[in-house]
């Protein structure tokens, strides 16, 4: 099943915009297919000659002080690091890996984003939450981070808009820290009825996103 998502993926990819004629990879990051193939959206452009003078005259000013010379030859790089060709042994790495890992969640973070959950899902999802904390009410202020979105049943596979909630950093945290699993899922499904009542248009708007992605992804 995987492999055969793969490659509908990959027959379905855009062709880089510099004009090479080579497709674009898919950006797991972002849920979208890159626009350009590494490295041609600066294809044939060049530096403008003011652009140019004012990176060679903010360098042309900087001198290293002896100070930082003297530094630089003690750091403990390179023969002067004592671990310098040094290997874990194969116990302490089973020791530090996987399930004995303090961080370790069940291998959550080894899980691809599925790839319905778009940006743009994303996107809609909070807006529909009026771009705010439905558990706290902060909104995001300009230049900061953006809000996260949570999943209600802690299950990163199940991206239909009644499962997704928008948190701040901190609300998002604390599901994962503070109490148990089922009381903030009790808490967050109550507030996604709330939110469906006050803003009925907006929730189907995002359903018929994840709805028109499944028809794309599967």
């Amino acid at each position: 099943m995987k492999e055969e998502l793969f490659t509908r993926l990959r027959d379905k990819a855009p062709l880089c915009a510099c004009g090479c004629g080579t497709p674009t990879k898919w950006n797991k990051w972002h849920r979208r297919w890159r626009t350009y193939i590494l490295g041609h959206n600066r294809k044939g452009k060049k530096l403008s000659a003011e652009i140019r003078a004012k990176i060679s005259a903010t360098e042309k000013g900087k001198v290293v002080s002896a100070e930082t010379r003297a530094k630089m030859s003690k750091a403990k790089t390179g023969k002067n690091n004592p671990f310098y060709r040094k290997h874990l042994s194969v116990e302490r790495r089973r020791n530090s890996s996987g399930p004995n890992n303090g961080n370790w969640k069940n291998g959550a973070s080894l899980e691809n984003r599925p790839p319905e959950l778009t940006t743009s899902l994303i996107q809609s999802i909070r807006k529909r939450d009026n771009f705010q904390c439905q558990f706290c009410g902060v909104k995001r202020k300009k230049g900061h981070r953006k809000l996260d979105t949570h999943h209600i049943d802690d299950d990163r596979r199940n991206n239909h808009p009644d499962n997704l909630i928008t948190l701040c950093k901190e609300c998002h945290g604390e599901t994962k820290t503070i109490g148990d699993k089922a009381a903030w899922q009790r808490v967050y499904t109550n507030l996604i009825k709330k939110i469906k009542r006050e803003n009925p248009e907006g929730h189907q708007a995002a359903v018929e996103l994840y709805e028109q992605n499944i028809k794309i992804y599967y």
